[in-house]
Order: structure tokens, then C-alpha cells, then sequence
């Protein structure tokens, strides 16, 4: 996992390959995987297809099998790969504060330390 350099986005984003899943209303759920996260959104690998405006329940696997955090997210891009495979950019809009906390600690433990390591102290 690497956090990328010199981000001008509003969230630090983690480059992480996670297992995921996505559902759409009314849709059976489809299996995908994380290429990153941060804590305003997810760019997920699809076999399908999903409009920019798509609404979306999306489900990150963490660690164990049952430890999962839950969000939902709304499309913001999808671009094309080949046929069976596109990355999906899609923004969290709801989620609860337990996920977006589990989350935020998950980003914490792979971020780099400091340059120049911790700040000295004086007296």
C-alpha cells in the first residue's frame, strides 16, 4: 500500500487492493476490488459498467472476512479498461461515523511518518 506524494486532493488517498462489494437499488450485489481509498471516496475495479450519478451501497472488506465498513456513494466517473473491466470513481455520501472512523484509522496506519521525525520538545 503507498499513500501518494504531494496530494492536492481534499483527502490524503491510499493506494490499497481490497476486496469490495457494490450494490445498486433493486441490483444483486457485484464483487469488486479497491485500487484506492481516502476517506471522501473510493476508485473501485468493476466487471460492470455504471453511469456517472449511479447511487450506490458500497461495502470495503478490511481486514477479517467479517469486518467490513459500509457507504454510500455516488458515481463521479467510470472509465472503460476493456469490455469486462472498468475503474469506477465513485464519492462517499453517507456512511456511519464508526465507518468513517474505522476507515480514517486504516488510512492513519499506512500513512509515512514525518520528514524530519517527530517535532523536538524544549524546555
Amino acid at each position: 500500500m503507498h499513500r501518494r506524494g504531494h496530494e492536492r486532493r481534499r483527502f490524503v488517498r491510499v493506494d490499497d487492493m481490497l476486496v469490495a462489494s457494490v450494490e445498486q437499488t433493486g441490483e444483486p450485489a457485484r464483487d469488486a476490488t479497491t485500487l484506492n481509498f481516502s476517506a471522501g471516496g473510493v476508485l473501485l475495479l468493476l466487471e460492470d459498467y455504471l453511469p456517472a450519478g449511479s447511487e450506490l451501497d458500497v461495502a470495503i472488506r478490511l481486514k477479517a472476512p467479517d469486518e467490513l465498513v459500509r457507504f454510500t456513494a455516488r458515481v463521479v466517473r467510470t472509465r472503460s479498461l476493456s469490455d469486462h473491466q472498468h475503474e469506477v470513481a465513485a464519492e462517499f455520501v453517507g456512511g456511519s461515523a464508526e465507518a468513517q472512523r474505522t476507515l480514517q484509522e486504516r488510512i492513519a496506519q499506512h500513512a509515512p511518518a514525518p520528514v524530519g521525525g517527530p517535532p523536538k520538545l524544549t524546555a
